[in-house]
């Protein structure tokens, strides 16, 4: 964990002890493991990416590359790249054997805040204060492939939920949108209660999402992921329900 004190503490995740703690130069406001490099990183409020050694339990080595604070590291292992969100707008790919950004992505009016990247679909998702996603081509880095626009309020997180073309989206007040990574539209929208949220996370083996605000909420699956058959990327026309057959059918422009 990170936090204002100038200090990153490990724990003891089973009986939640304090294992260790480190002293940093500047607030720490991200970390991220690497497992093949067996190093941690963070990410600090003037825009440093840090390494830490975990046998000597200091840091490794240190270098800017952002304007603003970094709010968010991830780890994409697929391709070996570690990217940073910060609050200047931009999302950094670094190679963490050199510490040297290797791909830098523009696209965002204002700070980023979180990170998502699909292993299936091989597409890395950033969400900020604007009111819209964006998804992007890790190879590419001159514009967005889509931006997933919808909500009216700053964002708060985005995620994928491994295994499936779902992608999750909220905002400040709560409201979640269901996105279909096929085709990048919305096809479910819950929540929006008003009340305040900061960050969220799907549990895929326990089919729940959580958020947390002022207080913890739990979203029930209402039903796996079924495939291809499950949805229909021509859209639904009409849907009527039998109480009969306790079963409903949709029309849709393919069939």
């Amino acid at each position: 964990t990170t936090s204002a004190d100038m200090t990153i503490c490990l724990w003891d995740s089973v009986h939640l002890s304090l294992r260790n703690r480190m002293s940093t130069k500047d607030v720490q406001l991200c970390v991220q493991w690497d497992s093949s490099s067996r190093s941690l990183f963070s990410g600090s409020i003037d825009g440093t990416l840090s390494r830490w050694d975990m046998h000597d339990m200091g840091l490794s080595e240190a270098r800017k590359g952002h304007k603003k604070a970094i709010n968010d590291l991830l780890m994409v292992q697929d391709i070996n790249l570690l990217a940073s969100a910060s609050s200047d707008g931009t999302i950094l790919m670094w190679d963490t054997g050199l510490m040297k950004p290797k791909n830098r992505f523009k696209g965002h009016r204002k700070g980023t805040f979180s990170l998502a990247y699909s292993m299936d679909y091989h597409c890395l998702l950033t969400a900020g204060l604007d009111q819209e996603a964006m998804v992007w081509n890790p190879y590419v880095e001159h514009k967005p492939i889509f931006s997933l626009k919808g909500h009216t309020h700053a964002l708060c997180g985005v995620t994928v939920v491994p295994g499936t073309p779902q992608i999750i989206s909220a905002d400040v007040t709560g409201m979640f949108r269901l996105w279909d990574m096929r085709n990048f539209r919305c096809v479910q929208a819950f929540g929006g209660s008003g009340a305040d949220l900061n960050t969220f996370c799907a549990i895929p083996q326990h089919k729940r999402l959580a958020a947390g605000g002022s207080r913890i909420s739990l979203y029930q699956y209402t039903d796996e992921w079924g495939g291809e058959s499950a949805t229909d990327t021509a859209g639904v026309t009409d849907a009527l329900f039998s109480p009969n057959a306790g079963a409903f059918f949709t029309v849709s422009k393919r069939s």
